[in-house]
């Protein structure tokens, strides 16, 4: 999803800023297609010409971005330090996040051998702390607490990581859906405090003008993570 800075029906003299989304988009896949294929192919040479054709295409990005009438990322938003910190926050959460899914999965089903069906269900805390801890977030520690309840969650997030982390070296290879369930649940919870502080966080700044490119972009940095 690329961002665009606004909605061109609204204003006849917007335009859309076809030659930055092109470079944008060219950047994008020169930078993804080496990271999701170079290790299955071994890291071939076309994978670091790649990479370093991604960093020339981002510099031809932001060059052309500062000198359009109608750039795809307004500059403005790049000078509110809530929306840069907010973005790399986002980015080191979700990459880690996606990771830690993929590993657990991996631990229970080829290190334990578990069934599908039996990581299903052991992964079920993980998923209603995250869905409780969503629903309290927004109706309750978002208002009483504003954008500091997103560290508590991260705080909560990573007490549940160590906590797995102990159980797993310390169960004596007798491991069942209930060994893990208090950790999963507690990595979700925190986990969900996150989710909902975090667009706040990072938009709550952006002014009218700004915040449709800036919501692109939160979409974008989350994919791409």
């Amino acid at each position: 999803a690329l961002p665009i800075s606004k909605h061109a029906g609204e204003d006849p003299n917007l335009r859309v800023d076809l030659g930055g989304v092109a470079l944008l988009t060219i950047a994008s896949l020169l930078l993804i297609v080496p990271l999701v294929e170079g290790r299955q192919f071994g890291w071939p040479a076309w994978s670091f010409v790649m990479i370093g054709a991604a960093l020339v295409a981002t510099a031809l990005f932001t060059r052309w971005e500062r000198r359009s009438r109608h750039p795809v990322l307004p500059p403005s938003l790049f000078a509110r330090r809530s929306f840069v910190v907010g973005l790399v926050i986002t980015g080191a959460f979700f990459a880690s996040f996606t990771g830690f899914q993929l590993a657990v999965n991996l631990l229970f089903q080829l290190g334990l051998g578990w069934t599908p069906l039996n990581t299903g269900f052991a992964l079920i805390p993980w998923a209603l702390g995250t869905a409780v801890a969503i629903g309290i977030s927004g109706a309750v520690l978002a208002e009483k607490f504003g954008r500091s309840s997103m560290q508590v969650g991260l705080g909560v997030a990573a007490a549940g990581l160590l906590a797995l982390w102990w159980i797993l070296g310390h169960a004596g290879g007798q491991f069942t859906a209930w060994t893990v369930a208090p950790a999963l649940l507690v990595i979700g919870f925190g986990s969900g405090l996150v989710f909902v502080p975090s667009f706040d966080y990072i938009l709550g700044d952006a002014t009218v003008e700004e915040a449709g490119a800036g919501s692109g972009m939160l979409n974008a940095v989350q994919q791409f993570a």
